[in-house]
């Protein structure tokens, strides 16, 4: 199997009554190293304004994560309408 899949190991069995079973409790969590999303820098910032001009999509969109700041989970949901 890749190693970029996660494999899960799950103990499933019955636990006293019916109710009890819970097929979640005995997943073993993946650990990663990981230092988080890379922050952009000032000069990378400036690199990207450089290339992509005024009034085009791609500014708008950079404006858009700079100033109001949104989670990444958030910013996938602002779409082309709020732009």
């Amino acid at each position: 199997m890749p190693p970029e899949i996660p494999v899960f190991h799950v103990r499933l069995g019955r636990r006293g009554q019916q109710g009890d079973l819970h097929p979640c409790r005995d997943v073993k969590r993946v650990k990663r190293a990981s230092e988080g999303f890379h922050t952009w820098t000032v000069a990378e910032i400036e690199q990207y304004l450089a290339y992509h001009g005024s009034g085009t999509m791609a500014r708008m969109a950079l404006y858009l994560m700079l100033f109001l700041g949104p989670r990444l989970s958030d910013a996938i949901k602002l779409g082309r309408g709020n732009l």
